[in-house]
């Protein structure tokens, strides 16, 4: 941004798809709600930025015909006249200035907007729009992969994290349920004639991917396109998380005391039993960009890693970062069948009292329409994904249920040992009934009698 009321836009692609997310939330813009483009170095030609730059310019070229429309002119003499013949038969006179000009009374910029009307889903930036990942790298510091941390040396490695490996090699084991003995060839041509009659999104949940997620994952506690309202969103301008599939704990097997500690990074939604999300599924349409599929990926993985890292950090002085990653989240695009894998960890901040920052790791991409090897090597990395994450979060919860049971134990405790003073004092009193207390600052106290 050169200065106040400049807005200065770099070619990109939009990426702004067409309303074919199901039921994702209105995405138009709000030229009022403006703040976030001030904050942002790099500026993508998008449905909004260009809306933003319309609103900016428009009052300054408005000024310029307005000044030239007001100007006064003395009576027309027989040169004016020629002259303006002579204007007349070249063209007329140039009407640039009157370009893209509106009549439309001038809105002042906004910087901050308190109205919660205003700052509703559609006045916010989202994945749809190319300068989302402007905002979460710059903003939030939630860098994509390959993406290099500028605020570290360049040969810092903690942008992937250290279990990365292993990971891995959780995702590649062979799962018996895949074995041609118990999924046969035939089972992959369904899979392709499914997916060759499902373009649109929503077919593509119902139909194609459920041969991918196989049977077991009904037993999971998950959330499919539902709105995560009740939690801290990373930043002021971005839409709340609304993953395709998100998968978590059931909330009660989560102490209510740590449940209602954490409940803005672990509680999603009133609605569902899903709690401490660390798994999620973004799955595309056809005519899906890839691009945007990834920026929401991105998002699921930050919000993700944030709530593995409030459980595991439960009832510590000082949080600890330990540069692992124990949240997945995937993209899944019907044409060729590409799954693709993330991790997302959280990394300590450069300086004391800045936000952590997050990193985001491509573990695996798998073209699973290919063959049906390449199939069975897709699915089990994904179902086998599903497992480990349930085990991290199930590992967290139940460290920091640990932790708050020991700590319930211990006030209990000193109630019990209280009580018990109290009631010594109250024996005490009965043995001496005509004695009188006094306190530490010399005030008498209620005599006790029997």
């Amino acid at each position: 941004m050169a200065h106040k009321h400049t807005l200065e836009v770099s070619v990109g692609r939009s990426d702004e798809e067409p309303a074919t997310k199901r039921t994702k939330p209105d995405e138009s813009f709000n030229p009022f709600y403006s703040s976030m483009w001030d904050e942002i170095s790099k500026v993508y030609y998008t449905k909004r930025s260009l809306a933003e730059f319309d609103r900016r310019t428009a009052h300054e070229s408005g000024d310029k015909v307005l000044t030239s429309a007001r100007r006064k002119f003395g009576p027309l003499l027989r040169s004016d006249i020629c002259a303006l013949r002579d204007l007349a038969s070249k063209g007329g006179p140039d009407l640039s200035i009157l370009k893209g000009y509106s009549w439309l009374p001038t809105v002042p910029e906004t910087k901050s907007v308190t109205n919660s009307a205003a700052r509703s889903a559609g006045n916010m930036c989202s994945a749809y729009d190319a300068n989302f990942e402007r905002v979460m790298i710059e903003k939030v510091h939630v860098f994509p992969p390959n993406w290099r941390d500028p605020h570290r040396d360049e040969d810092d490695e903690t942008r992937e994290p250290q279990n990365l490996g292993l990971i891995r090699d959780v995702l590649i084991q062979s799962r018996d349920s895949l074995a041609p003995s118990q999924w046969p060839e035939k089972n992959f041509r369904e899979f392709k004639r499914a997916a060759g009659m499902n373009p649109d999104e929503e077919m593509v949940v119902k139909f194609e991917f459920p041969f991918v997620s196989g049977l077991k994952d009904s037993q999971y506690v998950v959330t499919e396109n539902i709105r995560f309202d009740n939690l801290d969103e990373l930043h002021k301008d971005i839409v709340a998380l609304q993953p395709d599939k998100a998968y978590g704990a059931d909330r009660n097997d989560i102490n209510s005391n740590v449940r209602e500690e954490l409940a803005r990074y672990i509680v999603p939604v009133s609605t569902s039993a899903l709690a401490a999300p660390n798994s999620f599924m973004e799955l595309m349409g056809s005519t899906g960009h890839p691009g945007v599929a990834q920026r929401q990926a991105m998002h699921d993985g930050a919000v993700g890693a944030r709530a593995m890292f409030y459980l595991q950090n439960y009832g510590k002085a000082i949080p600890e970062y330990d540069d692992n990653a124990y949240t997945l989240s995937s993209t899944y695009h019907p044409i060729g069948g590409i799954l693709q894998m993330f991790a997302t960890h959280l990394v300590a901040p450069p300086r004391h009292g800045d936000e952590p920052h997050y990193h985001m790791t491509r573990i695996k991409t798998f073209a699973v329409k290919d063959l049906s090897s390449d199939f069975r090597e897709g699915a089990a990395a994904w179902r086998n994904g599903q497992l480990w994450a349930q085990q991290q979060r199930d590992a967290f919860i139940q460290r920091a249920n640990d932790v708050d049971n020991r700590r319930s134990a211990a006030l209990q405790q000193a109630s019990a040992g209280a009580s018990n003073e109290k009631g010594d004092e109250d024996t005490a009193a009965d043995v001496h009934p005509s004695t009188e207390t006094v306190d530490g600052e010399g005030v008498a106290l209620e005599r006790f009698t029997r």
